[in-house]
């Protein structure tokens, strides 16, 4: 019982150093700079922001920034990046087609793009909703990195594109904006949740339990998904968090966030049986 007790304060203590270490603003400004801090005020024309050791509040005009992504996750876009019209689709082109742009990587010592694993992700997302997505087609990868090319975007700078141009850009009803966050963690194997990676796989979590006495890494692994349709409003956002001893577990999350979609349907619930008289 005590060990149980200490390893759940071990957890909630962890758990708050990670809160507290993404609780930063991030703004990206048209320079391609990044700067953290925090938003004070955002209106029509300004973000007021105060930068990290500031202690004056910046007044910055919206045309100066590219995208703001607030400490909770979420993103908010200013200004496209200047993107090639020819290639913009129309609506009736667009319609029932979901493109699954390169995901954006994310740990301690990294934040950007990785042009293999970025791309590896985006292949694993895909499959998943080719595999549970009804009445949709999936854009195929090799066509979403070739219409980005001829519209002059790279895997690097796709986040700095506002949604309604990239759905338009790539033929798509919806565009599929995501992020994976893995970081090493160092804990007691005698934790429910932690189970041997030479064991342990993607596919089979629960290969194996862990022997209480031994110490070990296991991976805490942060999925965030954002949907948009041709319009540039949010048709589904979703992050899902997981700890497991295996580096690839974002693909368990992914598939959760895909199950939860609304482009997967839904198991219909049994009719009620009617009361007896």
């Amino acid at each position: 019982m005590r060990n149980a007790l200490t390893t759940l304060v071990f957890l909630f203590f962890s758990f708050v150093l990670i809160a507290q270490d993404s609780g930063v603003d991030k703004v990206t400004y048209m320079s391609g700079e990044v700067e953290n801090g925090k938003i004070i005020k955002l209106d029509a024309e300004n973000v007021y922001f105060l930068p990290d050791g500031a202690s004056v509040t910046d007044t910055v005009p919206r045309t100066q920034i590219v995208k703001v992504v607030f400490a909770n996750g979420k993103t908010q876009f200013f200004q496209p990046t200047q993107v090639s019209r020819v290639a913009t689709t129309t609506p009736e082109e667009r319609k029932g087609i979901i493109a699954i742009l390169p995901f954006e990587l994310k740990n301690k010592d990294f934040e950007g793009f990785d042009p293999e694993m970025s791309i590896t992700i985006q292949k694993d997302c895909i499959e998943l909703f080719e595999k549970m997505s009804k009445g949709y087609v999936i854009q195929n990868p090799d066509t979403t990195l070739a219409r980005l090319r001829r519209g002059g975007v790279t895997v690097g700078n796709v986040t700095e594109i506002l949604p309604a141009d990239m759905a338009r850009l790539l033929g798509a009803q919806f565009v599929s904006y995501g992020s994976v966050w893995i970081a090493e963690n160092t804990s007691s194997k005698g934790d429910k949740n932690y189970f041997e990676s030479e064991n342990a796989t993607a596919e089979d979590p629960n290969a194996a339990r862990s022997n209480p006495s031994l110490t070990a890494k296991k991976f805490q692994t942060i999925v965030d998904l954002n949907v948009y349709n041709d319009m540039g409003e949010m048709a589904y956002t979703k992050v899902q968090e997981s700890f497991w001893a295996v580096s690839d577990a974002y693909k368990l999350n992914l598939e959760t966030i895909v199950k939860e979609s609304p482009f997967v349907p839904k198991p219909k619930k049994p009719a009620p049986e009617p009361k007896k008289q």
